[in-house]
């Protein structure tokens, strides 16, 4: 097949693959091979490769020839592809590889800022891809790996996180709207200012985690762990938070308004300047380390009792 015939296949494309190709870099041209059936090969007059199950391996030298560390992108959805996400350089990645590998009809891959809709990319590898911009609506993440994972500014919309490890993962200004996180693992993650409204982070493990402005109205936190996260300034109106441990983690100019937080953990917790109307503490648990709005401190201690030494919990209203 030549470059000509792959245009007429899929208009656009062509131009995309001669400015992958123009870069002479060899990760880039077994990678584009693998995603476009065999196009980038055949028109530098390489074998492609065939075959539903076929696997494309860079190494560490082709890694170093895009100026980063190169990551496997493992599928395990029965076609392989194996590719690099480096360094992002003067006029981005390939924007959109759209063809499928083999049958692939579940494995839409791309570079750079990514528009992926429904794709089945489960148990998928990607540590410490740069992925910024990325938009992957609807897609099956469950159980992949994005430890160190740039996703800033990225699309998630209705995807399924579900189990996900997205420590040190880079998702500020990230849109996770009715995002699945179920018991997802963001130890460290950077999600300021990201959009998680109406997000399902159930059993969420977020310690150390930095949330400062975030919006997550109407989530649903329950049984999360929040030690040490940074909550300043975010908006968690009709959040549920029961049971939700939250140890030393700051709340400064928090919104709290109409959450849940019954039998939550605010051990050592700072809510200096929190807002508190309508949200349930019942049975919170907490500390003379812990900082409560001025206006609320006399209440909240007459509604308490001592359940053991140095610790305190709220009675029901």
């Amino acid at each position: 097949m030549t470059g000509g015939a792959a245009r007429r296949t899929n208009p656009g494309f062509g131009a995309q693959l001669r400015a992958a190709l123009a870069r002479d870099t060899p990760a880039f041209d077994a990678a584009t091979a693998a995603v476009a059936g065999g196009t980038a090969s055949a028109a530098r007059g390489a074998p492609a490769p065939t075959g539903t199950g076929a696997r494309v391996r860079t190494g560490a030298g082709a890694g170093a020839a895009r100026g980063g560390a190169g990551v496997r992108v493992r599928t395990g959805t029965g076609a392989r592809l194996g590719g690099v996400f480096g360094r992002a350089e003067a006029g981005g990645w390939l924007r959109e590889l759209r063809e499928r590998v083999g049958e692939g009809r579940d494995l839409p891959v791309a570079y750079g800022d990514p528009a992926v809709v429904g794709a089945d990319l489960a148990g998928v590898a990607l540590d410490r891809a740069r992925l910024f911009g990325a938009r992957l609506t609807g897609t099956d993440l469950s159980r992949a790996t994005l430890v160190g994972a740039d996703l800033s500014d990225g699309v998630f919309i209705g995807s399924d996180l579900t189990g996900a490890d997205l420590s040190d993962a880079d998702l500020r200004g990230a849109d996770l709207t009715r995002t699945s996180l179920a018991g997802a693992v963001m130890t460290g993650a950077h999600l300021v200012k990201a959009d998680l409204h109406g997000a399902d982070l159930r059993g969420a493990v977020l310690t150390g985690a930095d949330l400062s402005a975030a919006d997550l109205t109407g989530a649903d936190l329950t049984g999360a762990r929040l030690a040490d996260c940074d909550l300043s300034g975010a908006d968690l109106t009709g959040a549920r938070l029961a049971e939700a441990v939250l140890f030393r983690a700051r709340l400064v100019d928090t919104v709290l308004h109409h959450a849940g937080l019954v039998d939550a953990r605010l051990i050592g917790t700072d809510l200096t300047g929190a807002y508190l109307t309508g949200t349930d503490l019942e049975k919170v648990h907490w500390t003379p380390a812990t900082r409560w709005p001025s206006d609320l401190l006399d209440r909240i201690q007459a509604r308490s009792v001592q359940i053991m030494p140095g610790v305190f919990q709220i009675a029901a209203a």
